[in-house]
């Protein structure tokens, strides 16, 4: 008992030590890890032993295809995130328990026009992204239902900052999505992937409901927040933009790989980005505690610019330290294991690939913080510049298109003068983000007199 009584009292100093921030960032990123144990194997040891390259290279713009079911709520969690984190400060169970059902309800909704405008487009994708099976459809539509409601899961336990229970999740979901994927893939391929996506989605959402039910019960009465209508909008529509650029943007990236070059191509690519994408493991775990944090911080008058500093600060050393090590390291890692060694001549893109994670882990945190303060200025600078990336990457690899439409000498030209390459593609998504984050960086600098001065509301 006094051993225990001795470990608990160190955790709580080490706790109050740390602060709130820190302590359940540290929570989610020890759960994200453990995560990302099973994320690796799943996506860098048995997907490209398991599924054929033109599979493997339709694996990310599939998915990401799927999510654009989760926009309209996306939008709603992202700002009920802040109004869920005032309603429990008040203990408003009614505002909670109404808000959630109204997202519930906007989920269904989302579910249904999603499956139906997928079956009205799914053949115009299937035939761009070179793939086919007869269980694909119906596993897309079941992705994409389930993930009408992840973003109600996030809020629901961002919101309330139920973190002990977020971090549950972290790694409850991944090890289930595990045991599914070595069940289904090999009778499936990628439908079973997508499928053992879908279910453990659902198992993640049920169990976050769980963990609200006290605001769920029937002796809480439901009360109306419609008033407040107003505000949410004005803080809904910048964070749609936001939402919305974000997906296209992440959707249109790898399609354009995938439509235009070749299946090793494509495969490379996402061979690529799973280890370069390896810095940006941190991000998600601080940005999920900076948000309900920095949001009530703001509320109540205080300064938040600290924690900005130290969040940005660890998120580059991090991610900057991670892209040095797998740069330097990258055609040995490529040539350890028998189904990674076609990708070798790819390793060299991960230097492009990790710093353009490096980069949007900064934005993120940044932008995550703005929002959380009703800032939004920096949209000017992202969205723009995002689809600044997409008119780059569709308009140079779908430049034959347009011969008919030019003068012949002006197409030729513009023909002759660009590299539909990978290496290309990969320039083009990391110059964009030196772009964004030079001009956020200039913009703060001359609106605040220099980069670490106080933030200013817009």
């Amino acid at each position: 008992m006094a051993a225990g009584s001795s470990w608990r009292d160190r955790l709580l100093a080490l706790k109050q030590g740390m602060g709130p921030l820190w302590w359940h960032a540290a929570l989610i990123f020890v759960a994200s890890r453990i995560a990302d144990v099973a994320n690796v194997y799943i996506g860098v040891l048995f997907l490209p032993a398991a599924l054929s390259q033109k599979e493997l290279g339709a694996v990310d713009p599939v998915t990401r295809l799927a999510s654009f079911a989760s926009i309209p709520i996306a939008i709603i969690s992202m700002v009920g995130a802040k109004y869920l984190s005032a309603y429990q400060a008040r203990n408003e169970s009614g505002k909670i328990k109404q808000f959630v059902r109204d997202m519930a309800w906007l989920g269904l909704v989302a579910a249904i026009l999603f499956t139906a405008s997928l079956l009205l487009t799914f053949e115009f994708f299937r035939v761009r992204l070179g793939i086919e099976h007869r269980f694909l459809l119906p596993a897309l539509c079941a992705l994409g239902i389930i993930s009408c409601w992840q973003p109600l899961a996030q809020v629901v336990l961002q919101g309330m900052q139920k973190f002990n229970t977020a971090a549950l999740m972290v790694v409850g979901g991944p090890l289930l999505r595990v045991g599914l994927i070595l069940s289904l893939v090999p009778l499936l391929h990628l439908s079973g992937f997508l499928f053992a996506t879908f279910i453990s989605g659902v198992l993640v959402v049920a169990l976050s409901m769980w963990s609200a039910r006290k605001y769920m019960d029937r002796s809480v009465k439901c009360e109306a927040y419609y008033a407040e209508w107003r505000g949410i909008l004005a803080f809904a529509w910048p964070v749609a933009i936001l939402i919305c650029a974000g997906a296209l943007q992440g959707f249109v990236e790898p399609f354009v790989i995938k439509h235009f070059l070749s299946d090793a191509d494509a495969a490379g690519f996402y061979m690529v980005s799973r280890f370069g994408g390896i810095p940006s493991f941190l991000v998600g775990a601080i940005g999920f505690v900076l948000f309900p944090l920095m949001s009530g911080k703001h509320e109540r008058g205080e300064d938040t610019v600290g924690h900005l500093r130290q969040a940005l600060g660890v998120a580059l050393l991090v991610s900057g330290g991670s892209t040095l090590v797998l740069g330097v390291s990258s055609p040995w890692l490529f040539g350890l294991l028998p189904q990674w060694r076609p990708f070798v001549p790819y390793a060299p893109l991960i230097w492009l690939v990790g710093l353009q994670v490096t980069i949007d882990a900064a934005i993120s945190i940044y932008g995550t913080h703005e929002v959380a303060c009703r800032r939004f200025r920096f949209l000017r600078v992202v969205v723009p510049v995002a689809i600044l990336d997409i008119i780059l990457l569709y308009g140079s690899f779908g430049w034959n298109e347009l011969q008919g439409w030019l003068p012949e000498d002006v197409w030729a030209a513009v023909q002759g003068a660009i590299p539909r390459t990978l290496t290309y593609a990969v320039a083009v998504m990391c110059s964009t983000r030196l772009v964004a984050a030079a001009v956020l960086l200039l913009t703060e600098t001359r609106r605040n007199g220099a980069p670490a001065g106080r933030l200013q509301d817009t």
